[in-house]
């Protein structure tokens, strides 16, 4: 629980309600701590302010570059290499452990930002998620689409800058997996 409170910049022996307020010792509080702890995890999911303009000018760059892109999606597909995805038995290992700590059965509706050419994807909607996938690749989501009708797996993929989405739909679980890099 300490390591918690630490990502969210609390301390583990007090909490503070406001910033102005008197420090209240951990001790003293019961039903009050969730609240605050909740409180402080809702500003955590602000979207964040991107503060470099080249940003998108080096996102498409690296992504839809004809010669960059046929070597990503390559490098994603190499079942041995811990390249542009992590081997491919590491990636079924960690979609395991994911669906043990959260099983679609309770949280069915996955998101899969910077999914690439769906490789988590895949074997999330096998464990049973409903799963949409975005990544700002053509090359990789056009794979993605392909392999998805192959395999009857229902994956809504999407070609966008997650950065940048404005999503009305909500998710019981969000995915960010393995080296994004923008």
């Amino acid at each position: 629980m300490i390591f918690v409170l630490k990502a969210i910049g609390l301390t583990p022996a007090v909490f503070y309600h406001t910033p102005h307020s008197t420090p209240i010792p951990a001790a003293a509080i019961s039903v009050k701590k969730n609240y605050f702890m909740y409180e402080k995890l809702l500003t955590l999911t602000n979207k964040p302010v991107l503060n470099f303009p080249d940003t998108a000018r080096l996102y498409y760059n690296l992504w839809e570059d004809e010669h960059i892109s046929k070597g990503m999606l390559a490098s994603h597909l190499n079942p041995t290499e811990d390249g542009a995805t992590n081997n491919h038995a590491f990636v079924a290992k960690s979609v395991r452990w994911i669906t043990r700590q959260a099983p679609p059965i309770e949280f069915p509706k996955l998101l899969d930002l910077g999914c690439g050419p769906g490789i988590y994807a895949e074997l999330f909607a096998k464990e049973g998620y409903s799963v949409t996938g975005i990544d700002y690749s053509t090359r990789s989501i056009v794979y993605a689409i392909i392999k998805s009708a192959a395999n009857s797996s229902g994956i809504e993929y999407m070609h966008q800058n997650y950065l940048t989405i404005d999503f009305t739909a909500r998710f019981d679980l969000v995915t960010l997996i393995n080296k994004d890099y923008f």
